[in-house]
């Protein structure tokens, strides 16, 4: 028997005096975030237009309560329900047409209150770091020198201070002894004019690598390091029933400006990545730095966040306990299989508009839908433009001398070859590139038959070219061939590196009563995925950083933000789903981005 999950909300005024329950509420969720906490939550109050209870004003507090099947079974719960989210009302909403009548009610977290004042001691809005304390108003040593803090005890002493001056407000936040440790790194900062949330951050960008703040749906301030060891783990086929994998240059930022406005004034760059990506640069004016240290501490760590592309996991989770009192749900989900595949690399070969144009490996396929093609590519010097894969008929002899004939049978979605990393030509820096097949371009190939799959890139120059990466064992029985001068020659000196995948749509049921209770997760939270065989050196970590988690009645979306670039590559032994490896899976292909 399942119990539906039902939420209730708890009205009080400023005051927290009560004022009245709402059970007649529609309720569709909200979000968490890191370095931040629970976002505007909104609710539809089934009253009529012009309801003018004193239950619904601006500025009451809201409790919603949420009741399911864990909570009726915990002896701790607030009569059978648990808090789901707390704030205050910020916006009323009445409607009303022809045929229907709404009143929406939006709710705002308490630790949006950190944006509306001044970080203050009295009417003193000029703080500083201090040794011993925190952050107090007056300079803690006699000589009038600033003296650095414990960053996370002047974390601590800003939630302190928001409590002291917040009127009504006070003690909507809290901490706990092991909420805010000390971290054992100071520094020396002064705050001039500072809302508490700039100075939360400010204090972020000078602490240490993996340090975050949060506030929960309680109110509860954390100021730490990420967990050492993953707070969850999610099974593919259990836990998980959609999975988004996102690769994006647009937020990276390889050179930074720091200047305090005064005498301290500071260049950073990372190297590495301005010659993958050239110059991407941010200013970081901060008129609250007082030392080289400080500047140091926040240069070092903006570049570490950004220097490389971002990435980004979306994960749904799925409840142990359903939104509808149901135990399953049914989700379609690809399947990738691999169709054909030599995955050794133990030398390379180039594309150049003046030599090679394209390359070909032969094989015989099982049958299916072409999905993907995957290759390992590098590039040297600054080539442009894009690089395609391309499915042909074949002539000759299988193994020997056949070789690609006609028009494409199909033509992949481009790839940029400037986003390929650089080498003098060792295979150990080539990486798996994936090409998709879409739309019209997911070709039926038939069982027993013979195919060539390509790669072609037609621009680059002397200086400027494209690796691809071969096998010397010649263990493969299709062979490679290349086109020069407008003719292909068939190679018998290697085997090109390749996997081609076929893909088919199965319909997945799992089921909720084995779920994970997701209103347990937390940003700030880590977590790890399995039930897969995987080398997932770049993206999937075992202790995966939770930035975002967007809550609904029945299943959360986790958003999990890296700040490493790389690829996904799930490795599937040949002719078998990924699903069937393992504890189960959602078949996702090599290389997923």
């Amino acid at each position: 028997m399942t119990s539906k999950k039902h939420v209730i909300a708890r009205v009080s005024d400023s005051s927290d005096r009560f004022i009245k329950a709402w059970s007649n509420i529609q309720f569709d969720g909200y979000a968490k975030v890191l370095n931040g906490g629970c976002g505007e939550c909104v609710i539809r109050y089934a009253v009529p237009f012009d309801y003018d209870g004193a239950d619904l004003r601006e500025g009451n507090q809201i409790d919603l309560l949420l009741g399911d099947a864990d909570t009726l079974a915990d002896p701790t719960s607030d009569f059978g329900a648990r808090l789901l989210y707390r704030g205050y009302i910020s916006l009323i909403e009445r409607e009303l047409s022809q045929n229907d009548e709404r009143v929406t009610v939006h709710i705002l977290g308490h630790y949006t209150l950190l944006s509306l004042d001044i970080l203050r001691e009295s009417d003193v809005t000029t703080l500083y770091s201090a040794d011993g304390t925190g952050v107090e108003a007056n300079l803690s040593n006699s000589s009038g020198d600033l003296a650095p803090g414990d960053i996370a005890q002047m974390a601590r002493s800003v939630i302190l201070y928001f409590n002291d001056q917040a009127g009504v407000n006070a003690n909507k936040l809290y901490f706990l002894a092991e909420d805010a440790p000390d971290l054992g790194a100071t520094a020396t900062y002064k705050f001039v004019q500072k809302t508490y949330r700039e100075a939360l951050d400010i204090l972020k960008s000078l602490a240490p690598a993996n340090v975050y703040w949060s506030i929960d749906e309680t109110g509860r301030f954390r100021f730490k390091s990420i967990p050492s060891a993953p707070t969850h783990e999610f099974v593919f086929g259990k836990h998980v029933s959609k999975l988004r994998v996102e690769r994006s240059l647009e937020k990276l930022r390889n050179v930074v400006l720091v200047w305090n406005g005064d005498a301290i004034y500071a260049n950073y760059e990372d190297s590495a990545s301005i010659a993958l990506y050239g110059r991407r640069a941010e200013r970081i004016n901060d008129f609250g730095i007082a030392d080289t240290d400080a500047a140091d501490a926040v240069g070092a760590k903006f570049l570490a966040e950004n220097k490389d592309p971002s990435m980004k996991v979306i994960a749904t989770i799925v409840d142990n306990a359903s939104s509808d009192g149901a135990n399953e749900i049914t989700v379609d989900r690809p399947v990738y299989t691999v169709d054909d595949s030599d995955s050794a690399c133990d030398a390379g070969n180039t594309l150049t508009t003046s030599g090679d144009q394209a390359a070909a490996q032969t094989f015989e396929s099982n049958g299916g839908t072409l999905a993907q093609a995957r290759f390992r590519l590098a590039r040297t010097g600054s080539p442009t433009g894009n690089i395609y894969a391309k499915l042909y008929a074949i002539t000759g002899s299988f193994g020997s001398t056949s070789t690609p004939t006609g028009s494409p049978l199909a033509v992949s979605e481009p790839v940029d070859v400037s986003t390929l990393p650089t080498t003098a030509g060792d295979p150990a820096d080539f990486a798996q590139t994936l090409f998709r097949f879409t739309g019209v371009n997911q070709y039926a190939m038939s069982a027993a038959t013979r195919y060539a799959i390509v790669l072609e890139y037609t621009g680059g120059d002397i200086s400027n070219y494209v690796w691809y990466g071969v096998d010397g064992s010649l263990t493969h029985p299709g062979n490679l061939s290349t086109f020069t001068a407008a003719t292909w020659t068939p190679n018998g000196s290697a085997d090109l590196t390749f996997a081609v995948y076929i893909v088919t749509v199965e319909s997945l049921t799992i089921s909720q009563a084995t779920g994970t209770d997701i209103e347990d997760i937390q940003p700030g939270h880590t977590c790890r995925f399995v039930g897969f065989s995987s080398t997932l050196s770049d993206i999937f970590k075992d202790n995966m950083l939770i930035t975002e988690v967007r809550y609904s009645l029945g299943s959360v979306e986790l958003t999990i933000e890296l700040n490493k670039s790389g690829i996904l590559d799930i490795q599937a032994q040949q002719g078998r789903r990924i699903s069937d490896i393992g504890n189960g899976g959602l078949g996702i292909p090599d290389n997923y981005s």
